[in-house]
């Protein structure tokens, strides 16, 4: 029988019971314990109903997971980008471009989950990626003294996987996230990692088309769906 794991980081961000339930097929869950949670994240390769008595599916999307094999990389663009190492930056000055890159994330779309939770996650991921708790290294792009774009990536072993990247609306279109992408591949090298991964929404259609033309192709799709116990209502 299938059990529900608890998530200690999101039910001590949420102040609340988070479970995670993964399944490959049809399987039985053990529906007693389900109780004990009020937000439960369920994972599937393929799509099937899941039932989970007493709770409400609020969201459900497709994760996809794009990977390049880096070889070389010419980079002559640095005076665009610096490296947070070396220059400081407030966390202030990228929450705005954080929530942006989030418009199309589940704790942004989900309606169980107010804006403010939204924001504070989003706040905390930027925060983790400076002090390196989450990220080894951010890089951002400046124009009039004013931060229009920024990326962070996170080394895992032999791969290294972006986490977040967002380059301002009135900016895009003029290469910029192209740029920091090219950035991230550099470090890469430098790094001796030749494997460079990045997770975004299948419904990010302008994502998933940026990514693709810059040479990354799809590795692993999931579909995650939320399930909200009946008994509780928005936090």
């Amino acid at each position: 029988m299938k059990r529900i794991n608890k998530l200690v980081w999101d039910t001590n961000f949420f102040g609340i019971e988070v479970g995670e339930l993964i399944v490959a097929d049809d399987e039985n869950v053990n529906l007693d314990e389900a109780s004990a949670f009020k937000f439960i994240i369920v994972k599937q390769g393929e799509d099937f109903p899941v039932k989970l008595i007493d709770f409400r599916k609020s969201f459900q999307e497709t994760k996809v997971l794009f990977s390049k094999n880096i070889s070389n990389v010419v980079f002559d663009d640095l005076k665009y980008i610096f490296d947070t190492d070396e220059y400081s930056v407030s966390p202030t000055e990228l929450y705005e471009l954080a929530f942006a890159s989030g418009k199309y994330s589940r704790y942004n779309l989900d309606e169980k989950l107010s804006t403010n939770v939204f924001h504070h996650l989003y706040k905390e991921w930027v925060i983790g990626s400076l002090n390196k708790s989450i990220a080894d290294k951010v890089f951002c792009i400046k124009e009039e003294n004013i931060i229009i774009g920024f990326v962070s990536v996170k080394k895992e072993g032999t791969v290294a996987r972006i986490g977040l990247i967002a380059v301002a609306d009135a900016f895009q279109g003029r290469g910029f996230g192209a740029l920091l992408v090219k950035r991230v591949e550099y470090y890469c090298l430098s790094e001796g990692i030749k494997t460079l991964t990045i997770p975004t929404q299948k419904e990010n259609y302008q994502a998933c088309a940026f990514y693709e033309k810059n040479g990354y192709m799809i590795i692993e799709e999931v579909i995650v769906k939320h399930y909200w116990n009946k008994k509780y209502d928005t936090i």
